[in-house]
């Protein structure tokens, strides 16, 4: 299927492919192996491909990670709690909520087209912090 397709090119690109590590000793769990710019160049890739619904065969339900948000503030408290359990640093935050916010106050009520427009990149943020990452 086109997500089966879409997740194995996923673990090709992050190096992870199941059972492609050649040791009997797994995958490491240091970060070495999968630090430098290509690793984390594909990292961002599939958190936005992810995130803005992108990968082929897969889909997001927008309407169940926005709930009944309408702030900025509302939608960054939202996803920091359904993608990281509200693990996301407090820089973190504030760069997400600044993109989601878009130059009004992070309590203002957003219409609708604004929230829309910004809740794919918003998702692929969180997938690409440094929060995520760790996990």
């Amino acid at each position: 299927s086109a997500a089966q397709r879409t997740l194995g090119l996923a673990l090709y690109l992050l190096g992870q492919l199941p059972f492609d590590w050649a040791p009997p000793n797994g995958y490491p769990d240091v970060a070495g192996p999968w630090s430098g710019t290509n690793a984390m160049l594909n990292r961002w890739n599939i958190a936005f491909a992810l995130g803005s619904g992108s990968a082929p065969g897969l889909s997001i339900d927008y309407a169940a990670l926005h709930g009944n948000a309408q702030t900025a503030r509302q939608i960054v408290d939202r996803l920091d709690q359904r993608l990281v359990q509200g693990r996301l640093s407090p820089e973190e935050r504030a760069s997400i909520l600044a993109y989601v916010a878009a130059g009004r106050s992070p309590d203002a009520v957003l219409p609708g087209w604004l929230i829309q427009a910004k809740l794919p990149g918003a998702i692929g943020l969180v997938l690409a912090a440094q929060t995520f990452q760790w996990r």
